[in-house]
C-alpha cells in the first residue's frame, strides 16, 4: 500500500502537527531530505534523543507510538523490520 497525502497528514496530526496542509508537506519533505545521506547508525542515535524527548510527556509518547505502528501496513517486508526494530528501541526503558 502506498502512502497518499491524505495518509500523511492524518498520520502527521495524530504526531500533534495541527498546522495547514502545505506546513506539513513541507516539514515532512524537509525532515526527510535531513535524513537522505545519513547511515543507519545516525539515524538509530536521532532515534535514541528523541525517545528521551518523547517520554518527557507519557501521555503524548503514547499517541505517537500508537501512530508510528500505524505506519507498519503502508510498507514493505524489509521497511517493515527496520519499523519493528525502530519501535522496539521506543519501548525499551
Amino acid at each position: 500500500m502506498d502512502i497518499n497525502e491524505k495518509m500523511l497528514l492524518e498520520l502527521a496530526r495524530q504526531l500533534g502537527f495541527d498546522d495547514s496542509t502545505d506546513t506539513i508537506v513541507t516539514k515532512a519533505a524537509s525532515i526527510t531530505a535531513g535524513y537522505r545521506d545519513r547511515d543507519e547508525e545516525e539515524i538509530l542515535d536521532d532515534i535514541l534523543r528523541l525517545k528521551q524527548k518523547l517520554k518527557s510527556n507519557p501521555e503524548q509518547y503514547r499517541k505517537q507510538l500508537r501512530a508510528v505502528r500505524s505506519l507498519r501496513s503502508m510498507m514493505n517486508r524489509e521497511q517493515q523490520k527496520r519499523l519493528d526494530r525502530v519501535i522496539d528501541i521506543l519501548e525499551r526503558d
